[in-house]
């Protein structure tokens, strides 16, 4: 990156520094981050719906596999947020990886 100089780097200004950084990190963002994100999303959402209907696995399979004491439901609720948070943290630091050193 040498010779190479970016507006955000500079600092002029904040929020369009900000901007810039993102779109920079967002061009430059690899298959694995966008993986990592899909991924981490894919999972809250899963976690968010399961919640809201806990009774699902009922109303899919039409049995009730845990003996109707709600513990599969929350196993399926617990393993996306664990997968989200995982897949969250390393998306992040695939993000931090790309990103320019700061000049100082």
């Amino acid at each position: 990156m040498r010779g190479e100089e970016h507006e955000f780097s500079r600092g002029t200004n904040s929020r369009l520094a900000s901007e810039e950084a993102v779109m920079w990190g967002l061009q430059r963002m690899n298959v694995r981050g966008w993986v990592e994100v899909i991924t981490a999303a894919l999972a809250l959402t899963f976690t968010v719906l399961a919640i809201w209907d806990r009774q699902w696995v009922e109303g899919l399979v039409g049995a009730e596999p845990d003996g109707g004491d709600g513990s599969l439901e929350w196993l399926l609720v617990v393993i996306p947020a664990v997968i989200a948070c995982v897949c969250a943290y390393a998306a992040r630091r695939t993000w931090i990886a790309l990103a320019p050193a700061a000049e100082g």
